[in-house]
């Protein structure tokens, strides 16, 4: 580690994405044509979407939820109850 004129120590930046918590494992299925064409069609993102509904068909809870807090949910449902009063959506 290096030192600035003041003497403060500079660390060096960390470069490139965290570490996932839960990291995705790559894998090999075979699937029907048209099932790979409807989430295809969907746009970025549809492996994710994929990963989702194979979650609930086997009962596990959506990923987002299986790594985030109880109160980062919250805050996130309290901002965009904010934002759609804020935006006259919602009666005051």
């Amino acid at each position: 580690m290096r030192q600035n004129e003041r003497g403060r120590v500079i660390r060096p930046a960390k470069i490139g994405r965290r570490k996932a918590k839960m990291p995705k494992v790559a894998i090999n299925i075979r699937a029907d044509p048209g099932v790979l064409r409807h989430f295809r069609a969907t746009g970025p993102g549809w492996q994710s979407r994929i990963t989702a509904k194979l979650r609930k068909a086997i009962g596990l809870r959506p990923s987002y939820l299986a790594r985030s807090s109880r109160r980062r949910i919250l805050n996130l449902l309290s901002f965009h109850s904010h934002r759609a009063h804020d935006e006259g959506f919602m009666p005051a």
